[in-house]
């Protein structure tokens, strides 16, 4: 039997300095089990409680491993892409009310996994999209749009870059619904004597 989350796929690299040959492909059920049962707590522990910004920075560059959450890759570029997973990653820096709004994202139905970031300041979120690498963007800004709209929040926009690595983190809170529903909109962003036309599609 596969479990259901199995057929989402992605590139695993050791930390944020390697680019080359990933370490291994993971799913969705090793990404959970790594980040809520404390594989990496101690790392996550130091970088929370490092002395200054500096110290956290480095911490979190060298000692946390990453996926390429957007699919499966030979080398951490965008050019490099062997096979899209068919999710998104979503990031949420430095939110002041974290129990809110991470319960109000929570129970959205197009919520595949949510949980805190390495710095424990913000959001992490994953929803699954079209496996199409020419669409990638156009629902990532369908996404950007809908979360604004919705949750009053900006996401971080280097998360539209196909090979955006994801650190991964500690939270025994992870939230994870294997039936969210799939992000289909789209935005397309289509240039024309300097003028950004933005037509949404369904």
């Amino acid at each position: 039997m596969e479990l259901i989350n199995s057929k989402y796929c992605f590139s695993l690299y050791k930390d944020l300095f390697n680019v080359e040959k990933p370490e291994a492909t993971i799913d969705i059920n090793q990404l959970y089990e790594i980040i809520k049962y404390g594989y990496l707590k101690d790392e996550i522990v130091a970088i929370q409680t490092a002395t200054n910004e500096e110290e956290a920075k480095r911490l979190k560059l060298s000692t946390l491993p990453c996926v390429t959450l957007s699919g499966i890759f030979s080398h951490r570029d965008k050019n490099s892409l062997v096979k899209h997973s068919g999710l998104i990653q979503i990031d949420i820096d430095h939110v002041t009310d974290y129990d809110t709004t991470f319960n109000r994202i929570r129970k959205d139905a197009y919520t595949y996994v949510g949980f805190r970031s390495p710095r424990g300041k913000g959001i992490k979120v994953i929803f699954k999209i079209e496996a199409n690498e020419e669409t990638h963007l156009s629902q990532f800004l369908a996404i950007e749009k809908y979360f604004k709209t919705k949750f009053k929040v900006d996401i971080d926009t280097s998360c539209k870059d196909l090979a955006r690595p994801m650190l991964l983190s500690y939270d025994s809170d992870i939230y994870c619904n294997p039936h969210s529903k799939d992000f289909v909109k789209k935005i397309q962003e289509k240039f024309a004597s300097g003028v950004i036309d933005i037509l949404v599609a369904t």
